[in-house]
């Protein structure tokens, strides 16, 4: 019998694609160190947040602070799958080719699911050539916004392997993932539920079958 713990992790899984809380200005919280020292650029880092929520809204608030320091925002994850995702919804954010209607429906389809429709799941593979360029040849949009000299080589060759299970043309049958990953979530609870449908339907057909009394 597993323990709840391993239950927990075989269901949810071990890469996290969302926070566990709101998304946050950091400025707010950070300490702003010296503010005689203008120059000095305002380092903050986010350490596994599986989100890049808190970094989105810092970005979008940085006008109203009132220190005009350079900030650099320092995002370590484990997982390879989480940094190529912040680096996918990064390039949806700066896509001047989407109108704000439409960079804001495709960004928020990605964001929050796992099935897309079809001329998003076109977009997110058509984006994979210039996510690509951006990663090994430092070239895009991007290039000016995102600093990818931390990272070692085998960490870049293991995102450009995530880019490339977004191509249309590799399989992905994520109903039969949720199945199973559902299964393992809740595990007994599932198959006692199953237990309880057979047991209804069996009474059921038994009743039906039954010859009613004139």
């Amino acid at each position: 019998m597993k323990t709840k713990v391993q239950q927990y992790v075989e269901g949810v899984g071990g890469v996290r694609m969302w926070g566990f809380c709101p998304a946050v200005d950091l400025l707010d919280v950070a300490p702003m160190g010296d503010p005689s020292d203008e120059d000095a650029p305002l380092n903050l880092c986010s350490i596994m947040a599986g989100d890049i929520s808190s970094c989105l809204k810092t970005m979008a608030q940085l006008r109203r602070h009132a220190q005009t320091r350079p900030v650099n925002l320092y995002m370590v994850e484990k997982q390879p799958e989480v940094l190529a995702r912040h680096i996918l919804l990064l390039a949806i954010f700066f896509d001047e080719d989407l109108g704000p209607r439409e960079c804001t429906e495709i960004f928020l389809e990605v964001y929050g699911n796992t099935m897309l429709r079809k001329q998003t799941s076109s977009y997110v593979s058509n984006k994979v050539e210039d996510l690509v360029s951006f990663l090994t040849n430092g070239t895009g949009v991007l290039a000016g916004l995102i600093d990818l000299t931390s990272l070692k080589f085998k960490e870049r060759d293991a995102i450009e392997k995530v880019f490339k299970t977004w191509l249309e043309e590799v399989e992905c049958d994520m109903l039969a993932w949720r199945e199973k990953r559902m299964r393992q979530y809740f595990e007994v609870h599932v198959s006692c539920a199953h237990a309880h449908t057979s047991c209804v339907m069996c009474r059921y057909f038994n009743y039906s079958d039954t010859p009613r009394p004139k």
